[in-house]
């Protein structure tokens, strides 16, 4: 008898609800063994955000941490976050690991690292949404560098963003991925009162 795929998906984005929802439908599925680990809270779409668990959540582990940062403004906030449960968290055995932060971040850099050392057989999946060549300074183009050549997989959100990926010298699989549209929230009615299948996909 097969055992459950164990995965653990890694994201400050996952704090919203709607952008739980792949992980969640996909958690419904018996053979998927699913761990969130995301801040307790986070500054989403312009303000705060604490973490709210909901009944979708139940089929899911779901690890909050209070987030730290090495760097306490911006832009460098994002880019030096650290979640403390990775340290323990990578000791466990996943079969995939799916990173939902740049590779040029801290956050990806040491989930890399440290999984050459624990978990050398999971799949590692790494996002990206550059879709412009930076030279990113040390040590952010130390951390890219690394998570690009030692990733198993990188999941690209658009052919342009993996071409910029190749021209950085990327050499692993890519496969593109976009971001997945909540069409509950979406097909709700739009504020001018539009009528019709009109369905908002973001803003401006």
């Amino acid at each position: 008898m097969k055992s459950n795929k164990k995965i653990l998906v890694i994201s400050h984005s996952l704090i919203i609800d709607s952008y739980r929802r792949l992980f969640q439908n996909i958690s419904k599925k018996k053979e998927f063994n699913i761990t969130l680990l995301t801040p307790l809270f986070w500054k989403e779409a312009g303000k705060w955000q604490f973490f709210k668990k909901n009944d979708d959540d139940k089929n899911m582990k779901i690890i909050r941490n209070i987030p730290l940062f090495l760097w306490l403004s911006k832009p460098l906030l994002n880019l030096t976050l650290i979640y403390p449960s990775i340290f323990y968290l990578i000791l466990k055995k996943f079969d995939v690991i799916h990173i939902i932060e740049e590779p040029y971040s801290l956050t990806s850099f040491l989930v890399c690292l440290l999984s050459r050392f624990t978990n050398k057989d999971a799949k590692l999946l790494c996002f990206s949404a550059q879709n412009i060549k930076k030279n990113f300074p040390f040590p952010f183009s130390f951390f890219e560098r690394f998570v690009i050549n030692n990733c198993t997989i990188m999941l690209p959100l658009t052919e342009d963003i993996s071409k910029v990926l190749r021209a950085k010298g990327s050499k692993k699989i890519h496969k593109i991925i976009p971001l997945t549209v909540n069409e509950i929230e979406g097909s709700k009615p739009l504020r001018n009162n539009l009528s019709g299948n009109i369905i908002r996909i973001g803003f401006a």
